[in-house]
């Protein structure tokens, strides 16, 4: 064998490099690089890889060989050096096994033909190629912590500041994001709103229009661009400033003050200052240049012109803003009083005074009890009643205080004396008197002390006055003249008023003249009738004297409303009347009336009465008669004496006559009327079965009884009279001598004298 080796040794140094020259031109040699002869085995160099994002492998170019044959790997590694302490790792694939754990590795790649001899044996073309080695590092991600709260609120503005940071630890790269609602966003770097994008700590430099937004920052190691970490969101809720105005206020000068200087309370400014939510708003005051707080600005002195800073701050949300208040003096008005009523006032009249100086005025009354009419107002003028319901003059004082441009002057006061009312009293007395009697008392019921109480007749003095103490009075002398008498009251020489009512003295005689009764001379019994009586001077009452029939309705003074009762005759009486007063009567007057019995009228019952034909209505009565008032009960009238009427519909009606005789004197009458309707041939039967049954066995005619005055004759075809009946009853069974007549045609004839109508109809005589 060793024998065989030494001889084929040379043999195959030989030929087989002559073989592989001739089949694979471009392989290397024997001797020529002793790995990789014939192959390409090279790996390429990964960046460094993040170990949230590593994949399990990374892909590698596949070794190449001039050789044919299946090709299979083993991956070795280091973690050491690039150079030595390689280990195999058991995979066979051709691409890179990434680890699992941070740290920096060492790789190379061992790419082989299957099928080649073991060594010593295996051809230097056909042993393993060893690849280049490749670095691997793998980076975890940064570590990242908050070092702010999760939340903060800020008040809005372009002064407000807040920073937010993070800590984060090894080589790092920072980038702050926030959400507006569709994302998280990067903040651009170099941005007026935010300082620090890309640092640990973002500062907001104004947060005036963010509102509620989230924040967050991004880590990003500076060995793998991929391997990044979050921070914690943090969220940032704006509170809105209040919303405050300037406000330029002209504030009047103060009448207690000194040289021109107003006196005003900021406090009253506080909700103008803001349109939002003013009940949750605290104002603090400070003067502008310099800035200095206000100690008391409920009042706060100042003169000319000055410029404030109001500082609003929400209680709820302690955000904060500055107003600037501008406040400017101006003077206070003047005013003047004019008075152009009296100094002593009567009770009820006007107090007048004309105000000058300043554009408004408001004024007060003080009133002690007992005065009105006095109230405040409003006006240029002062123009009231006043009234004094006590017994002593009293003083009224109005105190005015002018305005002019918002700005209230000194008050000035005003003084009205206003004397006491004169109340009214009802006048009491007064009456009627007889010719020569001594004559009536009259006074009050009720006076006031001190007022002088004078007696006027007809409107004009008398020169009777009395002053009285107070309390019911009666003038000392009675008075026996004619007149209405009234009671002036005067008091304070110039205040005077009228007692309430009168006192009419009547001196009365015995009524005189000659008396007439007006009214109807002729009467009608049962009718009323007005009269009246006059001609006598001085009557007060009047006395009706009523002979029988006549009866009195109605009796007022002078007239009288008589009605005559039930005569049987007519005839004449005398009416009597009589004026009277207090004194006695006077004369009677008296008139002759003449009394007429009503006519008695009775309507005549028609013998019959057919629907659609007219007829003729007549009465009787006692008297001759004038007027007739016809009306027949289905909407007709007539005013004829003996109208004609005709019926459309068959039924019950009632007739009515009211007649008047030459007199005048009515009399009236109803009348029940039946209308029945007409009858003609097709009331008669036409057929009769003369056999005895009651099935159509007597001759009828119907509505016969209707017209009681009629006549009904039965001929034979021949002509010849078989049957007559006057006032016929529907009662014939067509028998004749007792037999029943013989079957056959026959001709009924009817006849009704109530209407002057006669008709027939041919029957017909049956035995079945």
């Amino acid at each position: 064998m060793q024998e065989n080796e030494s001889i084929m040794n040379p043999f195959l140094q030989t030929c087989l490099s002559v073989f592989f020259l001739a089949v694979m031109p471009n392989a290397p040699m024997f001797g020529q690089a002793p790995s990789c002869m014939g192959m390409t085995n090279t790996i390429t160099q990964p960046s460094p890889l993040c170990l949230t994002t590593t994949p399990a492998t990374i892909v590698q170019p596949a070794a190449t060989s001039v050789h044919t044959g299946p090709m299979t790997y083993d991956w070795e590694m280091s973690t050491s050096s690039a150079t030595g302490g390689f280990a195999s790792l058991g995979v066979n694939a051709e691409d890179l096994p990434v680890p699992t754990s941070p740290g920096t590795y060492y790789f190379r790649r061992i790419a082989s033909l299957s099928g080649i001899p073991a060594p010593p044996h295996t051809p230097p073309p056909f042993r393993p190629c060893e690849s280049n080695v490749v670095e691997v590092v793998i980076v975890s991600p940064p570590s990242i912590s908050a070092k702010s709260p999760v939340s903060a609120e800020v008040c809005s503005g372009a002064g407000t500041s807040f920073s937010i940071t993070v800590s984060a630890g090894g080589g790092v790269n920072s980038q702050w994001q926030y959400d507006d609602g569709t994302g998280f966003t990067d903040i651009a770097f170099g941005s007026s709103t935010y300082n620090g994008a890309n640092a640990n700590t973002l500062t907001i430099l104004n947060a005036a229009g963010l509102g509620n937004r989230d924040f967050r920052c991004t880590v990003t190691s500076t060995l793998s661009a991929d391997c990044q970490s979050q921070s914690t969101v943090f969220s940032l809720h704006e509170r809105p400033l209040p919303t405050v105005t300037p406000l330029a206020k002209t504030v009047c000068e103060s009448v207690t003050a000194r040289g021109g200087a107003a006196i005003v309370d900021l406090n009253t400014f506080n909700n103008a200052l803001t349109v939002s939510d003013p009940a949750n708003l605290f104002v603090s005051w400070f003067t502008s240049s310099p800035r200095a707080s206000i100690s008391d600005p409920a009042n706060f002195h100042f003169t000319g012109t000055t410029v404030l800073t109001a500082n609003v701050t929400n209680t709820t949300t302690f955000c904060a803003a500055d107003a600037t208040v501008r406040l400017t003096t101006k003077p206070f008005p003047t005013a003047t009083a004019i008075i152009q009523s009296p100094a002593n006032l009567c009770s009820g009249e006007y107090f007048d005074v004309a105000l000058q100086g300043a554009a408004q005025y408001n004024w007060t009354a003080s009133a002690p009890t007992g005065i009105q009419g006095a109230g405040p107002g409003q006006a240029p003028v002062i123009h009231q009643a006043l009234t004094n319901r006590g017994t002593q003059h009293k003083a009224v004082t109005y105190t005015i205080v002018p305005k002019q441009d918002g700005c209230m002057g000194p008050p000035i006061d005003v003084t009205a004396t206003v004397q006491p009312e004169v109340k009214k009293f009802a006048v009491t007395g007064g009456g009627e008197i007889c010719l020569g009697h001594a004559g009536l008392t009259i006074g009050l019921v009720n006076s006031q002390s001190n007022i002088a109480y004078e007696l006027e007749r007809d409107g004009q003095s008398t020169g009777i006055t009395l002053t009285s103490p107070g309390g019911p009075f009666v003038y000392p002398n009675p008075i026996a003249s004619n007149g209405t008498f009234t009671i002036h009251a005067t008091t304070g020489g110039r205040c005077e008023t009228d007692m309430d009512g009168s006192a009419i003295v009547i001196v009365r005689t015995v009524p005189q003249g000659t008396g007439i009764i007006s009214g109807d001379e002729i009467i009608c019994q049962g009718s009323t009738h007005t009269y009246e009586a006059s001609g006598w001077t001085d009557a007060t009452d009047y006395q009706w004297i009523l002979p029988t029939p006549l009866r009195s309705v109605r009796e007022e003074e002078q007239v009288a409303e008589i009605i005559a009762e039930q005569i049987e005759t007519d005839g004449a009486v005398q009416l009597q009347a009589v004026g009277v007063n207090t004194c006695g009567a006077g004369m009677t007057a008296a008139k002759i009336i003449s009394i007429h019995a009503n006519p008695i009228v009775n309507i005549s019952q028609p013998q019959i009465v057919i629907a659609g034909q007219p007829f003729d209505l007549t009465y009787t009565t006692t008297t001759s008669l004038a007027q007739w008032q016809w009306n027949f009960g289905d909407g007709g009238t007539s005013t004829g004496s003996s109208p004609e009427h005709t019926y459309d519909k068959p039924g019950p009606y009632v007739v009515s006559l009211n007649a008047f005789d030459e007199n005048n004197c009515p009399g009236s009458n109803t009348l029940n009327i039946a209308v029945t309707s007409a009858i003609s041939s097709n009331n008669i039967k036409n057929v009769i079965t003369a056999n005895g049954d009651s099935q159509n066995g007597y001759l009828i005619v119907e509505n016969l009884e209707k017209f009681p005055d009629n006549e009904v004759v039965l001929l034979s075809r021949w002509g010849n009279e078989v049957f007559r009946k006057k006032g016929y009853a529907n009662d014939w069974d067509a028998r004749v001598d007792g037999y029943f007549l013989p079957a056959g045609n026959y001709v009924c004839i009817v006849r009704l004298t109530e209407t002057n109508n006669v008709f027939s109809r041919v029957i017909t005589v049956v035995k079945d």
